[in-house]
């Protein structure tokens, strides 16, 4: 059963989102929840932003702890637009993975290798199911994460597979309900 995040498409997140542009400029956002791999997030940052040839807006470059006790917590609308608005995301967060899908934004994941690599296996499912696996990194090799920014997603067969993901899922809850 898919999450609930991908039971809705992107035209049903439009009212989350803020409708103001937040920067004019093209930027990397850079979403951690947990302090593993800060070292591989900050290599992989710089190839992004010079392959990409956008810049990481300081105030992007977020964790769970930075947004909760320095900055104060963001509300779903602003994080759903950080999203929604950049160029490039590098993310270690399931559901920053899940509406990087839902707004077709160019990505690499961060798998945790300390603080609960357990996780890892959600995102590892979803990258397999949209057939996108090689974009989930453990450790750096500059060369794929190359590879990576230089890659074009084909967003119409990523939304082919998230359909049939999502109508089994609805399918399922339907048969669980109506028993």
């Amino acid at each position: 059963v898919p999450d609930p995040t991908l039971l809705l498409d992107a035209s049903e997140y439009a009212h989350f989102k803020l409708r103001n542009k937040m920067y004019n400029n093209p930027y990397l956002f850079f979403f951690q929840i947990s302090p593993d791999n800060e070292k591989l997030a900050s290599k992989i940052n710089k190839i992004v932003q010079l392959e990409c040839k956008i810049k990481l807006q300081e105030s992007k470059q977020t964790s769970l702890y930075n947004m909760l006790i320095h900055k104060g917590l963001i509300g779903p609308d602003r994080w759903l637009s950080y999203i929604d608005q950049s160029s490039f995301v590098v993310t270690d967060s399931f559901h920053g993975l899940t509406f990087c899908l839902i707004f077709h934004k160019p990505f690499i994941v961060i798998l945790k290798t300390e603080s609960i690599p357990a996780l890892n296996s959600r995102i590892i499912s979803l990258l397999d199911i949209v057939g996108l696996p090689h974009r989930a990194l453990s450790h750096f090799e500059e060369s794929k994460v190359v590879r990576i920014c230089r890659e074009r997603i084909d967003w119409e067969t990523v939304d082919k597979k998230i359909a049939i993901f999502r109508q089994k899922g609805i399918k399922f809850l339907n048969d669980s309900f109506l028993r």
